[in-house]
């Protein structure tokens, strides 16, 4: 009982953030936070972005590869501060032509073609990471409460659906911020400080894992981060580049030392008699630290869940509402918020049901990371100096093409790799085409 209270307290909390920003937000505000977001909100939606899918997946892999794991996070917080270094040249063309996605971006410096190639295979990758949100979630409620897992996976869904749809980005970035301040105060405060680290063997090889499997572990979270659209939108938001500088370089030292206690769960995890690489985040949390701290710790995983539900609910129906329909047809910013709303319970539904239908995280990750390597060669580039439209469809297509054959002659964890390789041999060469034009900043 003590544990579903605390859970049915932060939901209402989070609802009462949803309430409370729509009686005070303009359209602006619901549609981008009014681009005024300033250093605390944007590091700690930032953080919270992370995410159950982040938070599982790096208990996962430690649980199997043991401390290697942390090369994931030390991607992780190498792409935030790379991405930092350009903040200021993102958040200037974001300013410039009202940037809501990161397709905007792909169809400003790529064309059309391009633009909605990326758009596929942006919409795919983050639809994935919804689902993935909705499965570990289903895992919790199972692991600590009587309700059946689809039953889990509705449940948020619902309640994500409520404060979204009120308080539009406004609301998930000051969620974010309470959403931040529980993960941390749990796995960087409580976790380390409740566990009796001398009465288990801990392997804290950063070796442990195959030196290939290590580059495409880092590699892999370097670049899911720095073109992620959940990343962007974030930089699109903050009230100057300084502030999106700022938070990125404060939120990357956050993913690492957020890295750490996971890995350490994960790792922990193997000495507890019949655990697995899916159990191990909940074995880690449940069994390991004070019976106490269970309600606590629920509403850290919870906290995670929902901090990246509502991103990714926000982001997949701000991208079929800016990026498809008012590409046809030119919208208000009233009309472009009603759309938004209707759109947000038509990409939730197919993500809940595909939590339901294959309830895989790490299956889902590594999708996830092969949907967005296409991208990251044109992206980069295109950020120091023009790329040629013809090249950059080229580079993403090649890749998309190339994420089938990379699984069937690659594992899991290096075919991401592969299908980056693949689509930078592509678009390299045109790093020694003499440029036409400048990037336009």
């Amino acid at each position: 009982m003590y544990v579903i209270t605390t859970i049915v307290a932060y939901l209402v909390a989070v609802v009462g953030i949803g309430l409370w920003t729509k009686r005070r937000e303009a359209v602006g505000d619901f549609l981008i936070a009014g681009r005024s977001a300033g250093v605390l909100l944007t590091t700690a939606s930032l953080t919270a972005v992370a995410g159950a899918l982040v938070i599982a997946a790096n208990a996962e892999f430690s649980f199997q590869y043991g401390a290697s794991a942390l090369w994931g996070s030390l991607g992780d917080g190498a792409a935030l501060a790379v991405l930092g270094l350009v903040a200021g040249r993102i958040r200037s063309l974001a300013e410039k032509h009202k940037f809501l996605t990161l397709t905007d971006y792909l169809f400003l410096r790529f064309g059309d073609q391009a633009g909605y190639l990326g758009f596929g295979l942006t919409f795919a990758g983050f639809l994935c990471i919804l689902a993935a949100q909705f499965i570990v979630g289903g895992r919790l409620f199972a692991a600590l409460t009587p309700i059946e897992y689809p039953v889990a996976v509705l449940v948020m869904g619902v309640f994500t659906l409520m404060y979204v749809m009120l308080g539009g980005f406004k609301a998930v970035i000051r969620t974010d911020l309470l959403q931040c301040a529980v993960m941390l105060l749990v796995f960087v405060l409580l976790v380390p400080l409740n566990i009796d680290f001398a009465s288990l063997e801990l392997e804290l090889d950063l070796g442990s894992a195959s030196p290939l499997q290590s580059i495409s572990m880092f590699v892999c979270a370097f670049v899911s981060l720095f073109i992620g659209a959940d990343i962007w939108q974030r930089i699109y938001s903050a009230r100057s580049a300084g502030v999106a500088k700022t938070s990125l370089l404060l939120a990357g030292l956050a993913w690492v030392v957020l890295g750490i206690p996971l890995t350490l769960l994960g790792i922990m995890a193997r000495e507890v008699p019949g655990a697995t690489a899916e159990s191990a985040l909940f074995i880690g949390l449940f069994e390991l630290l004070p019976s106490e701290l269970a309600g606590v710790a629920a509403v850290a995983v919870l906290a995670a869940l929902m901090s990246t539900i509502d991103t990714e609910v926000f982001l997949l129906a701000s991208m079929i509402t800016k990026d498809l329909l008012a590409r046809r047809r030119e919208m208000s910013e009233d009309e472009m918020a009603s759309v938004m709303r209707r759109a947000m319970v038509g990409v939730a539904i197919p993500a809940m049901l595909m939590a339901i239908l294959w309830p895989s995280v790490l299956g889902v990750l590594y999708l996830l990371f092969s949907l967005q390597t296409p991208l990251f060669p044109v992206i980069a580039m295109s950020l120091v100096r023009a790329v040629s439209h013809r090249i950059a469809f080229a580079s993403m297509l090649v890749g998309a093409l190339s994420i089938a054959p990379a699984f069937l002659l690659a594992d899991d964890v290096t075919a991401p790799l592969v299908v980056l390789l693949v689509s930078a041999i592509v678009a390299v060469p045109d790093l020694f085409r003499r440029a036409d034009r400048t990037v336009d900043v």
